[in-house]
């Protein structure tokens, strides 16, 4: 005699979130876009005068904003996660056109030989 079983059919799971609202979104997207960078990257907050300033550090403990970019201080988690977002991709950008002018001047120091 057989016996058959019950299956249920659940929907695979992709991996991504579906969310009605645009700004979580956005704040998902911007994290997301930093962890690829600096995974377990984290949120800590610090004492200014009478208001908390939030950073986005490394697993180090390292600030991932590069003081070099002058960018004020984040006075909520959504606007540090976004100058960290802004400071590894103007850095990647900033190193991007390094290697090509030092490539222009290589192949023009080779020309001249």
């Amino acid at each position: 005699m057989k016996t058959s079983k019950k299956t249920s059919k659940k929907p695979a799971k992709t991996g991504k979130t579906t969310t009605a609202d645009p700004a979580l979104r956005a704040f998902t997207l911007v994290k997301k876009y930093v962890l690829k960078h600096y995974p377990n990257a984290k949120t800590i907050a610090k004492i200014d005068g009478p208001s908390l300033v939030y950073t986005v550090v490394d697993s180090r403990g390292k600030t991932i904003i590069d003081p070099q970019l002058f960018l004020p201080p984040a006075r909520t988690v959504k606007k540090a996660w976004e100058n960290a977002k802004y400071s590894i991709w103007f850095l990647n950008k900033l190193q991007k056109t390094r290697i090509q002018d030092e490539q222009k001047i290589y192949k023009t120091l080779s020309k001249e030989d």
